[in-house]
């Protein structure tokens, strides 16, 4: 294939895999309401139901492939490339996916304040009314009701944020994916957006002085509403003991400038209080830069990102690791390993994977197999665009 766009750091192989996959396989649009809860307003809401394929099934507990419920960030919707392209890593590694808009983006209903972004005010019940029309199947689309144990959540971007705080909220989720954790959106994003701007006019000093009054205006914008209702920081605790123990899995980038890397930092640190509640099995720190740095190691390091990803669900649901059959699947080559490993802890009594670079053999094990699988020179990528429009079987 012609390497037409993205050098040296995107694998245009990554974009003709996708579209050869969701070509043969099924979709359906989903149309379910947002969980109940006033005075929030309830909405209709939409989603793509992207199931993984049936010869998964004989391999999952049950007998039916587990699903993660994939959320989008703000200003976007279902057919993020974001969404898209890491749906299509779950779905190929057998876990279906079910990528619902929230209120206000996309084909779901708008709301009251359609034109406001709340945070913390009402999109998490988006979620939750996700989560529960899988576990459900409150459309009869979904094959079935699942058990609790077999659908877990995975946030992209700002859907971190909504899925940090459900993660919270709801302790009966198996599993959390965060790509780009989102904590505290006044420090972790407002603070880091403000401090960019006044950068750019000399007065990025000031922007820690100024953060309150300019988020009270924030708030005041988006009509009174309190947009930190219910966030991250003050829904994740465990003050008794839980029946299980959800597993989180912490993805940034090092290099990205529009969501600070602390934050994945101060997840880690919130939910290490609570070791018998919560245990970070995963904590990734990349180093990508690649036609800009939000959320660029999806794309620049997709081997890598498939395997840990792959591990990190098929311990979650409890199916062996083999059964994501890798050897079946296209390879996407990476660049060489930019980062040496780094020191982490855990929010239990073992430790965390050390963030080792991607592709690193360290990472993938000695085996002479895998380390082949991810060797060589990039020969091709694609740009940040490229994905944007994707739809499955479109």
């Amino acid at each position: 294939m012609t390497n037409l766009c993205g050098p040296p750091c995107y694998d245009s192989r990554l974009v003709a895999a996708m579209d050869n996959f969701n070509a043969k396989m099924p979709w359906s649009l989903v149309h379910f309401s947002s969980k109940s809860s006033a005075p929030q307003e309830q909405v209709r809401l939409s989603g793509y139901w992207m199931p993984a394929d049936p010869k998964f099934d004989n391999h999952s507990a049950h007998g039916k492939t587990p699903v993660v419920v994939l959320q989008h960030g703000l200003n976007a919707n279902f057919n993020s490339r974001l969404v898209q392209t890491y749906a299509y890593m779950l779905r190929s590694t057998g876990f279906s996916v079910f990528a619902p808009n929230l209120r206000d983006h996309g084909s779901s209903q708008k709301s009251y304040h359609m034109n406001r972004i709340t945070w913390g005010y009402d999109y998490y019940l988006d979620l939750l009314g996700a989560w529960e029309c899988v576990i459900n199947d409150c459309q009869g689309v979904f094959g079935g009701p699942r058990r609790p144990s077999q659908v877990g959540i995975a946030g992209m971007s700002s859907g971190t944020f909504v899925a940090g705080t459900v993660l919270g909220m709801n302790t009966s989720i198996p599993g959390v994916w965060l790509e780009t954790p989102i904590f505290a959106a006044k420090w972790g994003v407002f603070h880091h957006v403000l401090r960019s701007f006044l950068d750019g006019v000399w007065l990025g000093w000031i922007a820690s002085a100024v953060i309150h009054p300019a988020w009270g205006m924030a708030r005041l914008w988006c009509s009174g509403l309190n947009i930190g209702l219910h966030t991250p920081d003050n829904s994740i605790y465990c003050p008794t003991p839980a029946l299980q123990t959800q597993r989180v899995a912490l993805v940034f980038n090092s290099k990205d400038r529009d969501v600070d890397p602390r934050e994945a930092k101060k997840y880690a640190e919130r939910l290490g209080m609570y070791p018998k509640c919560y245990d970070v099995t995963e904590y990734w720190e990349a180093s990508s830069e690649c036609h800009g740095t939000h959320c660029s190691q999806l794309f620049q390091y997709p081997e890598a990102y498939r395997r840990k990803s792959c591990k990190f669900w098929s311990e979650t649901f409890g199916r062996e690791e083999k059964y994501c059959w890798m050897d079946n699947l296209p390879i996407f080559t990476e660049p060489p390993v930019m980062t040496g490993p780094g020191a982490a802890t855990s929010s239990s009594s073992t430790s965390w994977r050390s963030s080792f670079g991607p592709g690193s053999s360290a990472w993938f094990g000695s085996s002479s197999a895998d380390s082949a699988r991810i060797s060589g020179s990039m020969s091709s990528s694609f740009a940040s665009s490229s994905a944007d429009s994707v739809v499955p079987n479109r």
